[in-house]
């Protein structure tokens, strides 16, 4: 698992980009994501590329917000292409 801080302006409505690994958040608090995870991917039967946002209430306690499923990349294109091809010789 890879923990990633988003970095907003102050008023938080612009993403600034992200920093990864994670500095901005404490090493108990980033357990804890990964150990959400963990069990989230696990009762799910999670494969591949996916990933979740967290944000932090008022007690720095993280909540799970969003789940990311896999998305398209800049190789989708090339596997289409290749699925259509023969096989080689």
């Amino acid at each position: 698992a890879v923990i990633a801080d988003q970095l907003l302006t102050p008023c938080g409505t612009a993403n600034l980009g992200n920093l990864s690994p994670a500095t901005q958040v404490a090493p108990n608090v980033v357990e804890s994501m990964v150990r959400a995870c963990v069990a989230l991917g696990t009762h799910l039967g999670l494969r591949g590329q996916w990933g979740v946002d967290f944000v932090l209430d008022d007690m720095a306690t993280p909540v799970m917000v969003d789940l990311n499923m896999g998305r398209p990349n800049g190789s989708l294109s090339y596997y289409c292409w290749r699925a259509c091809q023969p096989p080689p010789a």
